[in-house]
């Protein structure tokens, strides 16, 4: 899992990462758009790519 996968070096190490045959998911929480973009591209390439949307969970005291 690559936080902050979607933009800039979080982006190239996802796309390093898969291109040596790791399966990567890229982690959002602002950058939808780019997230589905980069996955859709990468998986065009043949690369296991997959987004998900960080959460906050707030714990009960």
């Amino acid at each position: 899992m690559v936080t902050g996968g979607a933009t800039g070096i979080g982006s190239a190490t996802c796309l390093k990462l898969s291109s040596l045959g790791t399966k990567v998911v890229i982690n959002y929480s602002n950058s939808v758009q780019e997230a589905r973009i980069r996955s859709i591209n990468y998986q065009i390439l043949g690369y296991c790519i997959k987004p998900i949307l960080v959460t906050s969970i707030k714990r009960k005291k």
